[in-house]
């Protein structure tokens, strides 16, 4: 039985085994290609590549192939897609991860000058307490005074 290759590119013109190869499946006898141009059609992932018996149902065959080839191209698409978006969502997280790191960054300074106010606020409650002590002290020695005066 004579064999036959089936090619399907997955983009237009692609280039390999000293050919061009179209999106749209062609079919070659395998003897017209070298092993070596075997082995690189078959491990080329740019390439749809289906060997198979010259009379097994080459029209159906080559409509399914067809129809894969458009599944994987949509699939491809669809890929990309969503890397683009992937990306897109790394690079959204890698900026609010930065925002969120600068918000910290303020939040302990803030915290850190709460801190020192709040010292400082209890430095001059004691010593606004001890002038209020004085100022108790000499009003009781003003009215001590007034009483010995009189």
């Amino acid at each position: 039985m004579e064999k036959v290759i089936d090619i399907t590119a997955k983009r237009d013109g692609f280039r390999r085994a000293g050919m061009v190869h179209s999106e749209q499946t062609r079919t070659y006898p395998l003897g017209q290609f070298t092993k070596e141009q075997l082995k690189q059609l078959q491990s080329e992932p740019m390439l749809v590549v289906a060997i198979r018996n010259k009379d097994d149902n080459s029209g159906q065959q080559t409509g399914t192939v067809d129809e894969l080839n458009k599944k994987i191209l949509q699939l491809e698409g669809d890929v990309q897609i969503l890397v683009t978006q992937e990306a897109d969502a790394r690079k959204q997280l890698a900026e609010q991860t930065a925002e969120l790191e600068d918000t910290r960054q303020k939040l302990t300074e803030l915290a850190s000058e709460l801190t020192t106010e709040r010292g400082q606020s209890s430095a001059m409650a004691s010593e606004l307490e001890g002038e209020r002590q004085k100022v108790a002290d000499l009003t009781a020695q003003l009215e001590a005074a007034t009483k010995k005066g009189k």
